[in-house]
């Protein structure tokens, strides 16, 4: 389902951003077939508000790549997964200074947002998109928000230098696993690899809605984003410093054989490699980033 959800940008509320959510979202499931694969004591109740979040899509200098943070294995929500920095708003906090906050304090910039970039914000953070988010997706969402993705292009003032890897970090131990910047050809790759699972998925949901055998259904092939081996500049916080490595030692395939089956869609375990997918959000953000850039 698309919808038009109004931002406020310039101090008025003139901007509309395109809303979405996953195939297999459980609160789409209620009004779906599918919805009978979800036990009934663990649907989700109905809701007035949905908590609105944000995430910054941090440009590096050349426009080229965006960065991504790891969180935690341990965390409640989407452990292991890459993300955008990002989190909820404050009682009274404008949702474009969740995002620079939010931004600042997972790279380790400082604990508030600089005054700087408050002063730039209508012209340097620019609205990309929104996205409904329910975790987990196939029992009683621990987790439920519309998070609405913001781009945000290198600040000159943060750090004059134009090459990647920029400079040191200090992201939070406990909220921050991994950064690392993913050039433009590997977002393509992992773009490409999103809009095959989803079509995947669309495909099994309405083979199960109308009764059909959708185990016969093939997931798309993992190999593109599993036997990728681009360098990327990757911070990890356990040795504090920047490293080039494979993609395919940090990320894996939404496809791979553990994402397509409906009772496991869910974060992954941590494994011996450690890699893990993009969230789905993540995903669709990026998508929309490459389509407008």
């Amino acid at each position: 389902m698309w919808i038009s959800v109004e931002l406020p940008l310039h101090g008025c509320w003139k901007l509309y951003s395109i809303f979405q959510r996953p195939s297999y979202c459980p609160f789409a499931a209620r009004n779906r077939v599918v919805r009978s694969h979800i036990p009934p004591g663990v649907r989700p109740p109905g809701r007035e508000h949905i908590p609105v979040a944000s995430a910054c899509l941090l440009e590096s200098p050349d426009r080229e790549s965006l960065l991504l943070t790891q969180r935690p294995w341990h965390m409640r929500t989407y452990p292991g997964l890459w993300v955008p920095p990002g989190g909820h708003s404050e009682p009274g906090e404008l949702i474009q200074t969740t995002a620079l906050r939010e931004l600042c304090e997972e790279i380790g910039v400082t604990s508030a947002v600089p005054e700087k970039w408050i002063s730039q914000m209508s012209v340097a953070l620019k609205p990309l998109c929104a996205w409904e988010a329910a975790y987990p997706a196939v029992e009683a969402p621990r987790s439920h928000h519309l998070v609405l993705y913001y781009v945000v292009p290198w600040p000159s003032w943060l750090c004059p230098h134009t090459n990647l890897p920029l400079p040191s970090i200090e992201p939070p131990l406990d909220e921050v696993q991994s950064v690392v910047w993913l050039p433009r050809s590997v977002l393509t790759v992992l773009n490409q690899d999103w809009l095959q699972f989803d079509a995947f998925w669309c495909e099994k949901l309405q083979a199960i809605s109308t009764g059909q055998d959708h185990t016969r259904l093939l997931a798309p092939d993992p190999a593109p984003v599993n036997e990728l081996r681009t360098p990327v500049w990757v911070w990890d916080v356990q040795v504090s410093r920047w490293e080039q490595k494979p993609v395919n030692q940090l990320i894996r395939s939404l496809s791979s054989p553990e994402t397509c089956d409906l009772c496991q869609l869910v974060a992954p375990e941590p494994s011996e490699t450690r890699s893990s997918s993009l969230s789905v959000g993540t995903l669709y953000a990026i998508g929309k980033w490459l389509s407008n850039h």
